[in-house]
């Protein structure tokens, strides 16, 4: 096990104490690549929806913003998605990971 110590004000009479926090086993190879799949999938839906709902909201007169305008919405839209999904998402990463973990043992 390894000890963290932490900086938590501890019980009268624990001030030298120290919390135990078990050590994580380090992630597979194969298992860190299904995950990151998994989330990359995640944002490419996410993307994929938001740029619908923009599409669906803009009006004719939008049809005529700036040149760059909609690169900028869509690489912005894009940045989004994959920080939503790295950090969680709707959990449809997480759900793929559990889904497919199994498949990773039977090879």
């Amino acid at each position: 096990m390894t000890s963290l110590p932490l900086s938590l004000t501890p019980a009268p009479g624990l001030r030298n104490s120290t919390v135990q926090i078990p050590a994580t086993k380090p992630e597979a190879p194969e298992h860190r690549k299904l995950r990151k799949a998994a989330q990359d999938f995640e944002g490419i839906l996410l993307s994929a929806w938001w740029q619908q709902m923009q599409k669906s909201f803009l009006g004719p007169s939008d049809a005529e913003r700036e040149a760059g305008a909609d690169t900028l919405s869509s690489l912005a839209i894009q940045s989004m998605s994959s920080a939503l999904a790295h950090q969680g998402g709707l959990g449809l990463a997480q759900m793929l990971v559990r889904q497919l973990e199994p498949s990773l043992h039977d090879t």
